[in-house]
This record gives structure tokens, C-alpha cells and sequence, in this order.
């Protein structure tokens, strides 16, 4: 009976430990944005769901919405919500594309969530918030302004604005932008600084 108990035992070990390696959620990067990129406390994810106040985008196939400054192109849906890097973000604790998307020809180009935060591969910009593209239609009634970076007029989502799609979010504060899954908590939060991944519950 002994020797049952310890087999057992160690059983549920091994189990614990495999199930362990098989999460390829990649590990944030070492550094963070700094703390005046930071989200505010009602950006965060938490148990409450979206933030009060968020703009409900789900009739829309797509939002597609850039920083207050242009500089990050971020993209909601039902699905998952995508934000590319800047241009001169620091790659620091960005993962290689032979760990993201081992043998494609992409290269990691920003971060998304939906039951999880992690990395993304793509050959280029995936967002499209120009004001008359399709995936910008949300902005018509909903009174944010644009900012125009080289010859693109982009929509954006001012500071201290949240936009929702179904239980998916993002939000800005200050140069930063989170998105988050109001089920599972994971979220990412990225700005000019670099970006931060929270695995959620």
C-alpha cells in the first residue's frame, strides 16, 4: 500500500511537471514600460470585466485604432486584440522569430491576447486604423480624433479611453496602450518603452 502511495505521488509530479513545458506562452521581456507609460488602475484587468465607460465596438467586425501619437497600430475584434510594435521600441525580452514561429519567414512584429498574452509573427504592419478603411468605420460616431503620421490620417483612442469587444478590451493611458481578456486576466501593455505580458489566471 506504501509503495502504491508513493508511485502515486510520484505520478502526480511527473504530471505537473509536463503539463508545465507545454505552456508556449513566451516569458515577458526583462524590462517593462516605464512607470509614466504605466496603465492606469482602471485599464488593468481585474474581476469586475471591461472598464466602465469602454465604447462597445462588437457590432464591428474589426476596430482598428492607433496610439494618441500614431506611433502604435492596434487592431480589436471578437477574437483577440493586436497591437504592433513602434517603430525604435527596444527589443529587449522580445523573443526570437526561431521561438514564435519556428521555420516561417516572418518576424515578430508585436503582441496579442485572447485566452492568452504572448508574442506574434507577421510580415509587417497588421493593424489598419486609417480614417476610411473599413476597420476604422467605429471611429465615425464615436467622436475621437486622428492624427496624421506621413500620409496616413489614423483614428485613435485618446487618453483614458477604453473600447470593448465582447469580453476582449484595450485602453490607453498616457503613451501606453493594455488590452486585456476580461475572462482570463491575461493582458499586455506596450508603448515606446517596450512591452509587458501578463499570463492572467
Amino acid at each position: 500500500m506504501r509503495e502504491a502511495c508513493v508511485v502515486a505521488a510520484l505520478m502526480l509530479v511527473l504530471a505537473g511537471c509536463s503539463a508545465a513545458t507545454t505552456n508556449t506562452v513566451v516569458d515577458p521581456p526583462a524590462e517593462s514600460p516605464s512607470p509614466s507609460a504605466s496603465p492606469s488602475a482602471s485599464a488593468s484587468p481585474s474581476a469586475a470585466g471591461v472598464p466602465s465607460g469602454a465604447l462597445d465596438v462588437s457590432a464591428y467586425a474589426a476596430a482598428d485604432f492607433a496610439s494618441p501619437d500614431g506611433s502604435i497600430r492596434c487592431s480589436l475584434t471578437a477574437y483577440d486584440a493586436t497591437c504592433n510594435f513602434p517603430k525604435g521600441m527596444p527589443r529587449t525580452g522580445v523573443p526570437s522569430a526561431g521561438k514564435v514561429c519556428p521555420g516561417a519567414p516572418l518576424k515578430v512584429s508585436g503582441v496579442t491576447v485572447s485566452g492568452r498574452a504572448e508574442f506574434f509573427c507577421s510580415r509587417g504592419q497588421d493593424a489598419n486604423p486609417q480614417q476610411k478603411s473599413s476597420a476604422a468605420v467605429w471611429a465615425r460616431t464615436a467622436s475621437v480624433p486622428t492624427v496624421t503620421v506621413g500620409s496616413d490620417v489614423l483614428v485613435t483612442l485618446p487618453d483614458g479611453r477604453a473600447l470593448a469587444h465582447g469580453k476582449l478590451y484595450c485602453a490607453t493611458a498616457g503613451a501606453a496602450i493594455t488590452c486585456a481578456s476580461a475572462d482570463s486576466l491575461a493582458s499586455f501593455t506596450i508603448s515606446g518603452d517596450g512591452v509587458k505580458l501578463s499570463r492572467g489566471r
